[in-house]
Parts: structure tokens; C-alpha cells; sequence
């Protein structure tokens, strides 16, 4: 459960830091975001607060081995890195919208 996770986790840190090419693109990500911090997270966090019951449960009658005990600590180490992975976005995405802003004013005033 925790591997799916820190999939699901990578997977989105992926997409959320890709530069956009064009204008399309950067309306993409950015209503791909708005949805991933407005209703996503919010699944990840729930999905996550079950897999601490089942861990918990599991701690409590089984032998988790310490490789185990790390690859699961790796989707909380994901999961705390999502705030600044969002500002890292929203840094990218000013950058650009400057960027396409300013290669539209050029290509207005060569006309």
C-alpha cells in the first residue's frame, strides 16, 4: 500500500515540476494542479491515514523489517515534500507566463 503511494506521490511531483512548451501546456498544468491541490491530496491523505492503521496493526502482531520500515517512512518523506514541490510549481509557472507574456509582446511589435 505504501509502494502505490510513493508511486502515486512520484507521479505527480513529476508532472507538477515539468516546464510547459507552450501556452496549452502551462493552462494544463496549471487546472491539472488546481485539481491535484484541491481534491487529490486530500485522497493521497486519507489513503495514507489508512495505510498507518494497517501498518500500526501490522507492527503490532508481526516482524516488519527495517528495509520495510524504510520504504514505507519513504511515502511520509514524500508526502511532506509536497508544499514545497506546489511552490516549486508555482515558481516554474510564473517563470514561463512571464516568458510566453514577453515573447507575445515581441512578436506583436514586429507586427
Amino acid at each position: 500500500m505504501f509502494c502505490r503511494l510513493c508511486d502515486e506521490f512520484e507521479e505527480i511531483a513529476e508532472k507538477v515540476l515539468t516546464t510547459p512548451a507552450s501556452t496549452k501546456e502551462l493552462m494544463e498544468l496549471k487546472a491539472y494542479v488546481e485539481k491535484v491541490e484541491s481534491e487529490t491530496i486530500f485522497t493521497l491523505e486519507r489513503k495514507l491515514m489508512e495505510a498507518i492503521t494497517t501498518l500500526t496493526f501490522l507492527v503490532e502482531y508481526t516482524n516488519v523489517s527495517p528495509v520495510e520500515m524504510r520504504s514505507n517512512a519513504n511515502t511520509f518523506v514524500w508526502y511532506n515534500r509536497m508544499h514545497d514541490i506546489f511552490e516549486e510549481h508555482r515558481a516554474i509557472i510564473t517563470d514561463k507566463q512571464v516568458q510566453f507574456e514577453e515573447a507575445l509582446e515581441v512578436c506583436h511589435h514586429n507586427l
